[in-house]
């Protein structure tokens, strides 16, 4: 094989691996690189000794994509994730995970620090809901953390983080 064969394998590969752990619409990392990113956490246990997980998922798509047409959802998606980004991207990995579920995986860092950012996440909502949309942006949250010290397995703090999520969602109907 040539050496401008090798690299151009060595690149397809490289951006075939990308596209394989990247969601399509938003550019965020998909569900299969989430999966990863938490057994890479279980393996190096000790990375585990403060970990954040943050789940989101945008309310009334699928009314959205019932009554406005997907493109509309899509929409919504896109700038879901915009928000999401921005206020995480220096905090931790963003994932979109579903159709309408996020996820933030954190480690090292203090429900403090996730706490600030679900509260520019929040306010960068607001702001586009302040705009001329015809959907809002409507988005629960459920966060659980791992302390250090904590014996608390990492399939708890997944559940803790989805159960915190769907009271979120529950409070948000009322």
């Amino acid at each position: 094989a040539t050496m401008a064969g090798t690299l151009r394998f060595k690149t397809e590969a490289l951006v075939y691996q990308r596209l394989s752990h990247e969601d399509r619409l938003t550019g965020l990392r998909n569900r299969r690189a989430f999966e990863q990113s938490l057994e890479t956490l279980e393996r190096e246990a000790g990375s585990w000794e403060n970990v954040a997980l943050v789940f989101m998922d945008l309310n009334g798509l699928k009314y959205i994509n019932d009554h406005f047409g997907h493109s509309e959802g899509d929409l919504l998606i896109i700038n879901g994730a915009k928000c999401i980004q921005e206020a995480f991207v220096n905090i931790g990995l963003c994932f979109r995970i579903g159709g309408d579920e996020f996820a933030v995986v954190a480690a090292g860092k203090t429900k403090n620090i996730i706490d600030a950012a679900l509260s520019v996440f929040r306010s960068q909502a607001e702001a586009y809901n302040g705009e001329e949309h015809r959907v809002p942006l409507k988005v629960a949250c459920g966060v659980a953390c791992k302390n250090p010290g904590d014996t608390i397995q990492p399939e708890q703090v997944f559940h803790n983080a989805d159960a915190a999520m769907y009271r979120d969602k529950a409070g948000s109907r009322r």
